[in-house]
């Protein structure tokens, strides 16, 4: 199967990875009868008398109609309520309410009934850490991976854990398990990832071998080849290094990146006019481009163009400082938020208001810390000050405002409008529900 560079990675769900290794090892009469047995035993697959309702249910929550959906799921674990599935896909409609602990529930039952249910373990592990609760997410993980040692997914979000919070060894220990278990789509990504937490850890001889991995797996990647000469050139093997670059301009040779790389590696062979060259291509492919700036700029002082080379260096210092004022940007807007973070402990949600009203000033075009300012005024029930803020969230895609919207206007007794953003709300977490936010 061709890759599709970035994929997130869709692994073989544990029940079928025995019968996928038989189909790799051509062991063709084994793996039909394996995959038929799994399909046998796969409640998803379930062509049973809970078909028709697991059907319309879907069908519902496709719409964004989660309340019919939810109803018509709750009478039917009600009718059958061994159904593992019926009972998951009521955790997921539960959960696209964010009625979490309704939905923890009727997942902790499905896996009291069937301990190797895949699916309702990995749904349980997205809830909990939906609702914040990432130490329960970690255990179950790691009870299900000795349960059910196939799961590269569930290796996968351990993984992704681990990431986000900093654990890079371990990172690495279980991506790297989820590379070895079957994978539809995305290998080429893993080990991108692998690779760059290696080079996090200074591991550039184990980077590379991750690199060299992943263009196994999807050798017409053009960034993989880039990344693989940055690599290279860290190592100091520099002709490695131009010929992964030649193979990146090759497959995209409108890459600026990939020019101002192969500048600097230029440069550091002293092959001074090819790396004018190069530089020149990068900076008019991307005429904001710092590095290859600096790489120009030090190239043409090199061969002897020294008024172009400075007024090439100067340009690369102004890009430098609008970088710099960008990165101070964002550390003010940490900042602020971190210090909003504290006020909300304090239950003073006016004061955290004010502190993200004023992070707005720095905030990123999402809308997000509108949202945030508006949410904490509505805790403050300051209700008027809050509509200005949510409406502009609103207007920049933060769609969540229209919740607190609805809020906000009925607490004002301006009830068309709260329930006219209700239903705009609404339609948000079926559209949510509809992109797969739940475990498939």
């Amino acid at each position: 199967m061709r890759e599709t560079p970035g994929a997130a990675p869709v692994y073989v769900p544990a029940r079928y990875a025995d019968g996928f290794r038989l189909v790799h090892a051509g062991r063709y009469d084994e793996a039909a009868a394996a995959l038929q047995q799994a399909i046998e035993r796969d409640p998803l697959a379930a062509t049973d008398e809970t078909l028709d309702e697991r059907v319309h249910a879907a069908a519902a929550m496709r719409e964004g109609s989660l309340t019919g959906a939810i109803a018509r799921l709750e009478r039917a674990v009600a009718q059958r309520p061994d159904a593992t599935e019926l009972r998951r896909m009521l955790a997921m409609a539960y959960a696209g309410d964010e009625r979490y602990g309704q939905s923890l529930e009727q997942l902790s039952a499905a896996i009291q009934r069937d301990g190797r249910d895949e699916r309702s373990r990995l749904t349980s592990v997205e809830i909990l850490i939906a609702s914040g609760q990432t130490d329960a997410a970690e255990r179950l993980l790691v009870e299900t991976i000795a349960l059910l040692p196939e799961s590269g997914q569930a290796y996968y979000r351990l993984a992704r854990l681990y990431q986000a919070q900093s654990r890079i060894r371990e990172a690495i220990a279980a991506f790297t398990s989820s590379a070895e278990r079957p994978v539809l789509v995305g290998r080429d990504s893993l080990y991108e990832t692998i690779a760059a937490l290696r080079v996090s850890e200074g591991e550039f001889g184990d980077a590379i071998a991750a690199s060299r991995v992943e263009l196994e797996v999807n050798p017409n990647n053009a960034a993989a080849h880039r990344r693989l000469g940055d690599l290279y050139a860290q190592d100091g093997r520099l002709g490695e290094s131009l010929a992964e670059f030649a193979a990146a301009l090759f497959i995209d040779p409108r890459d600026a990146d990939t020019h101002a790389s192969r500048a600097q590696t230029l440069l550091r062979m002293s092959r001074f006019a090819d790396a004018v060259a190069a530089a020149r291509t990068a900076v008019t492919l991307r005429p904001s481009h710092e590095a290859a700036h600096y790489a120009l700029g030090t190239a043409l002082l090199r061969t002897g163009k020294t008024d172009e080379g400075l007024a090439t260096l100067q340009k690369f210092e102004q890009l430098q400082a609008a970088a710099r004022a960008r990165r101070d940007a964002e550390w003010q807007l940490k900042l602020l938020k971190e210090q909003a973070v504290e006020q909300v402990a304090r239950q003073d949600y006016r004061a955290a208001a004010d502190l993200l009203r004023r992070a707005v000033a720095y905030a990123p075009p999402d809308g997000s810390v509108h949202l945030a300012a508006g949410a904490l005024l509505i805790k403050a029930g300051e209700y008027e000050d809050a509509i200005p803020l949510l409406q502009e969230a609103v207007a920049r895609e933060a769609l969540e405002a229209h919740r607190y919207l609805a809020e906000a206007y009925a607490a004002l007794h301006r009830d068309d409008e709260s329930r006219a953003h209700q239903a705009a709300y609404d339609a948000v977490k079926g559209a949510r529900l509809r992109r797969g936010v739940a475990i498939q």
